[in-house]
């Protein structure tokens, strides 16, 4: 994947949990952008938690 695609996905994440209706919702999200992270970073060594997470809304642990 490329940084391209990190940033969509991050923004989907990021209006996805603007869009959330309850504190459930949003700490399903941010579990699978945590998830999504760790994949993206197997994938690619170059691959930045913090980018991606504060790219997603998210703070530096990946948390709402």
């Amino acid at each position: 994947m490329t940084r391209k695609h990190y940033r969509m996905i991050a923004e989907d994440i990021r209006h996805s949990i603007t869009m959330a209706d309850s504190n459930a919702a949003t700490d399903a999200i941010s579990r699978l952008a945590r998830d999504m992270a760790a994949s993206f970073k197997r994938d690619n060594s170059s691959f930045r938690f913090d980018t991606f997470y504060a790219a997603c809304g998210l703070n530096e642990w990946g948390n709402v």
